[in-house]
């Protein structure tokens, strides 16, 4: 009997802790959603540095952003910390939010246009199959680049929120070289892809037996 409730409180305190372990999970995920996604988005469209906003046509350029985000932290698997990788856009809506303030001061309404292309086109990369390297996961040989350059990439960035409104044009294309090279990266050593035109020979021959 004493076995028996010792067992009965152990699964109890377990199911106790992986419930307790959800909810602050859930509530981390809320929190992130709020911090960089909903209020950045909601800054960009307040303003106006998508087309038609602040007006209501103008929320056409970041509801998908939204949704796409919602379905990103909803998504079980896609942060795959085994492998070093999470899948799809970070919703890191804030960094998009500042480059696209950079665009609309520098190109005006052309700035506009081009922000609102960019909040599709990563709103679509949000829930795409494509994967990204945690920089502190890194593989070996690129941990250390990875790691250095987004450093020097995070000062860079704090130098052009001093100097916001006056940020040449050279300096916002110089900053976007880390972003670049990052995405470039973890396409190009995502074992994934090169896991599937492998497997994908491997159906081919094995249907020509």
């Amino acid at each position: 009997m004493g076995a028996a409730s010792s067992n009965r409180n152990g699964e109890d305190g377990r199911e106790s802790a992986r419930q307790l372990l959800a909810v602050s999970r859930a509530t981390d995920d809320i929190v992130d959603y709020l911090t960089f996604t909903f209020i950045p988005l909601l800054l960009v469209w307040r303003m106006g540095w998508v087309p038609f906003a602040p007006g209501f046509a103008g929320a056409a350029w970041i509801v998908p952003a939204l949704l796409a985000s919602l379905l990103g932290f909803a998504h079980v698997g896609a942060k795959d910390e085994a492998a070093g990788y999470f899948r799809g856009f970070p919703s890191y809506w804030n960094i998009a939010a500042f480059y696209a303030g950079l665009a609309s001061h520098g190109l005006g309404e052309a700035g506009q246009w081009l922000n609102g292309a960019v909040m599709l086109a990563l709103a679509a990369l949000t829930v795409s199959p494509v994967r990204f390297i945690y920089p502190n996961l890194a593989p070996r040989p690129w941990k250390l680049p990875v790691m250095v350059g987004a450093a020097a990439w995070a000062a860079v960035l704090l130098g052009m929120l001093l100097v916001y409104r006056r940020v040449p044009g050279w300096a916002v294309l110089a900053s976007l070289i880390y972003p670049l090279f990052y995405a470039t990266l973890s396409i190009l050593l995502d074992p994934q892809r090169h896991a599937r035109p492998h497997s994908e020979r491997n159906v081919r021959f094995g249907a020509h037996h």
